[in-house]
């Protein structure tokens, strides 16, 4: 579910907010969807599931959070016409719904897919844009174990916070220094791990043991690199 306090969610006065989820599925999916099905079914569900968010103290229970999900995909399918803005914008709310879902790796393909748009436009994205979008995709990377990803892009999140004067005890720095400090520590066990595992590696008794140690975070280290440096 979601929580009122938690950074990436629809609530955030930095990134997405309930108003702008609620005008997005009410007024701008009519607007620009070619089926006429997608535009009914985003016009009845959006208030509804606005007050519904509000009612139930800014959460939304998991067979709501998939309603968002299929609307907005099949807005995404149907919708040719739509600004690039608006479909960064459509991601970057998948993303938010998907992490809030705990489907991480997903959230993450979201959160890319609207960074490479905005990063595209980039003289006309606004920097708070770009910085609260990476902001989100490092605490994803956080939750799937990838700890130098995360911890690398929190680096830059919090200098770029510094650069738009952000107030130091705002929310957005605090939840970014506090995740900072916690892949960190992190990445320091799992080095640690990993440097046991390679002695036991060298002894002959673990000759065969299944070399599967950080398999899961290879894939996403160039996908991180390729975005950070744009960053």
């Amino acid at each position: 579910m979601m929580k009122k306090n938690s950074f990436c969610t629809l609530n955030n006065s930095i990134g997405l907010n309930i108003d702008q989820f609620e005008l997005l599925l009410v007024e701008v999916v009519p607007r620009y969807s070619t089926s006429k099905e997608v535009s009914m079914m985003s016009k009845s569900q959006g208030r509804g599931l606005a007050y519904r968010y509000r009612l139930q103290g800014y959460k939304l229970e998991p067979n709501q959070q998939d309603e968002i999900v299929t609307i907005l995909s099949m807005f995404l399918k149907r919708s040719p016409d739509l600004p690039q803005k608006g479909v960064a914008l459509v991601h970057s709310l998948i993303g938010h719904v998907q992490a809030e879902q705990g489907f991480h790796t997903n959230a993450i393909k979201s959160y890319l897919k609207a960074l490479f748009i905005y990063q595209k436009q980039n003289k006309t994205t606004p920097e708070i844009i770009l910085v609260t979008t990476f902001h989100c995709l490092a605490l994803e990377y956080g939750k799937i174990g990838s700890y130098l990803n995360a911890s690398q892009l929190l680096e830059k999140v919090l200098d770029s916070y510094k650069k738009l004067s952000f107030e130091v005890h705002s929310d957005a720095v605090i939840d970014a220094q506090n995740a900072l400090k916690r892949y960190n520590a992190k990445q320091g066990k799992a080095y640690a791990r990993s440097t046991d595992v390679q002695r036991l590696r060298q002894s002959k008794s673990m000759s065969s043991m299944p070399k599967i140690y950080n398999r899961r975070f290879l894939p996403m280290v160039g996908i991180t690199r390729t975005a950070s440096n744009k960053f």
